[in-house]
This record gives structure tokens, sequence and C-alpha cells, in this order.
């Protein structure tokens, strides 16, 4: 069996670390994401010997992305543990998924202690997109924006632990086409860039 409290704090670092696990979306204004207020539970356990029943039931259910949260992890108790874990797709893709899974699972190993993602096969940094972009092009988006360390409010190094910081960008409708030009020859689509 997994040790509950100890996957519990694993999800929390992890919510800590991925700002949209705790939000919800709201069209008042300009659409967006926005913090839930209160603590808005994302892990659960449920004790059952009925795995399948459980599983489906779980399955079954959408998360409403004007309520939040956006993910979800439960564990199924039962003569073995399963842990599921489910996200809106405005949230997140299935990569992303992947990469949040892999983040819970080192700080489940490490109890949180000195886990800090580093790159591998799961690795979101926009770095290798920007790097695409010519010089001229990133530094005219670092100087639009008043930013020195990264470029339009996106990741562009190895995860740091820290607070949580949020920007609203209002991305120039001229660029659109070029960014998902140079994202697909990245393996990436415009989605990903947006997240």
């Amino acid at each position: 069996h997994l040790d509950e409290n100890r996957l519990c704090h694993a999800v929390e670092m992890a919510s800590q670390a991925e700002p949209l696990v705790r939000m919800r979306f709201t069209e008042e204004g300009p659409p967006s994401f926005i913090p839930i207020n209160g603590a808005a539970p994302v892990f659960s356990l449920i004790e059952t010997e009925k795995t399948g029943e459980a599983l489906r039931e779980i399955l079954a259910r959408s998360l409403d992305p004007v309520t939040g949260p956006m993910v979800c992890f439960n564990m199924i108790r039962s003569d073995h543990d399963l842990l599921v874990l489910s996200a809106n797709h405005s949230a997140t893709d299935a990569y992303g998924v992947k990469a949040l899974g892999s983040r819970v699972a080192g700080l489940y190993r490490t109890g949180g202690h000195g886990f800090i993602p580093g790159k591998n096969q799961f690795y979101r940094s926009f770095e290798g997109v920007f790097r695409t972009f010519p010089a001229e092009v990133r530094e005219k988006a670092w100087r639009m924006y008043g930013e020195e360390k990264v470029t339009w409010g996106l990741p562009d190094g190895i995860f740091q632990p820290g607070p949580p910081e949020y920007r609203i960008r209002t991305i120039p409708s001229g660029i659109i086409s070029d960014v998902k030009e140079r994202a697909g020859r990245r393996g990436l689509t415009l989605n990903d860039v947006l997240l």
C-alpha cells in the first residue's frame, strides 16, 4: 500500500508548483484562470472492495472548469492501491498529465525533500521553442514585456521552487501563425505554447 499521508503531501507540493491545478476558469472580464477561493481538495482516498465500480465512477465524473479544481488525484484502496489522476483538458494535455504524474512520483519517493525536476523526458521548459526564434525577436519580446529572465511570462529554465506568480499576457494576433509553425517544428502544438 502507498503511504496516504506521504502521497497527499506530494500532491500538495506538486499543486503548489503547478498553479493551474487549483484554479478555475472565468469568463467575467477577460476570460482567464483564477485561483479558487479557499482550499480546493485535489486528493481523496476511496476505500472499497469494488475497485472496478469506483474506477468507473471516477472516470465518469467531469472536472468542471468553472468551479475547479482542474486536476484531481483519487486513490482507490482495496487489496492494492490504484492512483487515478484526472485533468480537465482546458488546463493541460496528455503530456502535461504525464509531467505532473512524474513530479508527484518524484516528490513521493523523496518525501518532498530535495526533489527538483530536472531535464528529463517529462521536462516542459519552453527553452527549446524560444531558441527557434532569432535573438532579435526574443530581445524585442523581453523589452516589450519588461522581463529579463523569461519570454512572454513563460518558463524557459528548470523549475525552481518559490511562490507562484500570475501574469496576464495578450499575444499580438500577428505572431500566432509564426508561433504555431515554429512550435510544430519542435513537436508542440499552439495549445502547448499557450499553456
